[in-house]
């Protein structure tokens, strides 16, 4: 990713007691990318009072003209975006603007089982474990996406099966 040309923007729910907020950050490398959704998803998580984990927060992650000041609403589906779940037992959704359609992940395809935890992509939702990839795996390809801007189709975690 050209710094100079290029700005990494992240756009997240955050809960508390009584409401949700949008939240758009900023930042300006993949660096900053990796350390930011570490923060998040210990920030981000939703877990109950006794810390049992209720939800997965997830995070979507555009890549943009360093000029460009729309807000992710203002873009909507014009651009792509790349959707991560901040999880060991993680989950991408991309949206390819160019194609118009959407791709997720694909761990074992033949695992239908649905997850125990609720995986928040805008709203908490059950998945099918089919869906799950580790988190290394998701975040590799998420800043291989956002360094070239593109998706790496050989490494086979990405696939036009949308849910």
């Amino acid at each position: 990713m050209d710094t100079k040309m290029d700005k990494i923007v992240l756009y997240y729910h955050r809960y508390n007691k009584s409401s949700s907020s949008h939240i758009e950050e900023e930042l300006d490398s993949v660096e900053a990318l990796e350390k930011r959704l570490l923060e998040l998803r210990d920030l981000l998580a939703g877990r109950d009072q006794s810390g049992k984990t209720q939800y997965i927060p997830a995070v979507d992650v555009r890549v943009l003209d360093i000029n460009d000041n729309r807000t992710n609403d203002d873009i909507g589906l014009d651009e792509s975006y790349m959707s991560i779940a901040l999880d060991e037992n993680s989950m991408l959704l991309f949206y390819d603007a160019s194609r118009d359609c959407y791709l997720n992940s694909v761990g074992d395809p033949t695992n239908n089982e649905t997850t125990e935890e609720l995986y928040d992509f805008g709203q908490p939702c059950e998945t099918s474990m089919k869906y799950i990839i580790p988190y290394q795996d998701a975040l590799d390809c998420l800043k291989y996406w956002v360094t070239n801007k593109h998706i790496d189709s050989s490494t086979g975690i990405l696939t036009d099966n949308w849910w």
